[in-house]
Parts: structure tokens; sequence; C-alpha cells
């Protein structure tokens, strides 16, 4: 939802639009998450060896104190 709008109403709308906008927008949250959950972690994460991508930070930043 944070990536902008799902649906747009023009006005006037009706409330039965409304709350049909709001319900299939939280549908497709919900099956958006529940295919999160069966994927794993993102590909991005699996992308990235975290100890290697430490290592290049600190060469390239130096330590933290």
């Amino acid at each position: 939802m944070k990536a902008g709008a799902v649906e747009f109403l023009t006005k006037p709308f009706r409330d039965q639009d409304l709350l049909d906008a709001v319900r299939i927008a939280l549908e497709r949250d919900r099956c958006r998450r529940e295919e999160r959950k069966k994927c794993g972690p993102s590909r991005a994460f699996r992308l990235v060896d975290p100890s290697r991508a430490r290592s290049d930070l600190l060469g390239r930043f130096g330590h933290a104190q």
C-alpha cells in the first residue's frame, strides 16, 4: 500500500464503491503477504553474503568506533 494508490474513486462516489475498493485492496495485500511467506526471505537478502558485505563496507569506510 505504501507504493501508492490502489484504486481511484471519482466524486461523488457511493459508500458501496468505497467499501468495495477497500475490500479489494485488503485482499490484494493479504495475497501478497501470503506469497512472501511462501517464498521465504526476499531475493535481495539471499543474494548478499552478509559477512562479505560487512567486510566491503568496513574496507571502504574503516572500522566503526
